[in-house]
C-alpha cells in the first residue's frame, strides 16, 4: 500500500476516534489558543506540588465552585469559591501565623468587603482593594483604640474618627477630622474628657 496524504489524514482521524479526543483539542497549540474550529481551549490543569485541593473542578481540572486548598509550603488554608482555578467570590483564608480573612475575593486577591482578624487581637472590618484596606472601614487596635473612616491603600486618608480607649479629663477622647497617611492632617477637632 502506498502511503499518501489521504491515508495519513485517515490514520490521524482513526487515532482521534480511537482515543475519543475531540479534533479541536488535538489541533490546538499548547496553552490557551484557538483551535481549527476557533474555540478557546485551555491547557489542562496541572496541580502544583505544594497544593492540596479538595472540591469541585471544571472540565479541564481547574478548581471551580466550592473547595478547600491547603498550601503545604506556607501552611495557609483557603475555604471558599473558585473560578478558573483562582480564589473568586466569598472565601476564608486562615494563615499559618493565626491571622484570618473572611470576605470577598477577585482573581486571587482580597477585594471587596471583608473582615481581617489578626493574631494579636486587632481587627479590621471594611472594604479592600487588591489586598489593601481601601474605601470605608473600621480598625480596632489591640489596646481598644479605633479608627473609623476613609482609607487609601492601607492607610487612613480622608475623613475619619480616631477614638482612644483610655483617656482622662486632660487627654483626648477622640479626634474627628481629616487624615493623610495615618496622621491627622487638615481640619479636625479633638474632644477631651471621659
Amino acid at each position: 500500500m502506498e502511503l499518501s496524504f489521504a491515508n495519513i489524514q485517515g490514520l490521524e482521524l482513526y487515532k482521534r476516534m480511537r482515543i475519543d479526543i475531540p479534533p479541536e483539542l488535538v489541533e490546538s497549540p499548547p496553552g490557551l489558543g484557538k483551535s481549527a474550529s476557533n474555540i478557546d481551549v485551555p491547557e489542562p490543569y496541572v496541580e502544583p506540588p505544594h497544593y492540596r485541593y479538595q472540591g469541585n473542578r471544571d472540565l479541564w481540572g481547574y478548581p471551580q465552585g466550592k473547595g478547600t486548598l491547603v498550601l503545604s509550603d506556607s501552611g495557609d488554608t483557603y475555604v471558599g469559591n473558585f473560578k478558573d482555578g483562582k480564589f473568586d467570590g466569598d472565601g476564608t483564608m486562615t494563615y499559618k501565623d493565626g491571622d484570618k480573612y473572611v470576605g470577598e475575593w477577585v482573581d486571587n486577591e482580597i477585594h471587596g468587603e471583608g473582615k481581617m482578624f489578626y493574631i494579636d487581637g486587632s481587627t479590621y472590618v471594611g472594604n479592600f482593594d487588591s489586598g489593601n484596606w481601601h474605601g470605608k472601614g473600621r480598625f480596632t487596635h489591640i489596646n481598644g483604640d479605633t479608627y473609623e473612616g476613609d482609607l487609601i491603600n492601607g492607610k487612613s486618608g480622608g475623613f475619619g474618627i480616631y477614638t482612644w480607649s483610655k483617656n482622662t479629663e486632660e487627654t483626648p477622647h477622640s479626634y474627628e477630622g481629616y487624615f493623610k497617611r495615618n496622621m491627622a492632617h487638615g481640619e479636625g477637632k479633638k474632644f477631651l474628657g471621659l
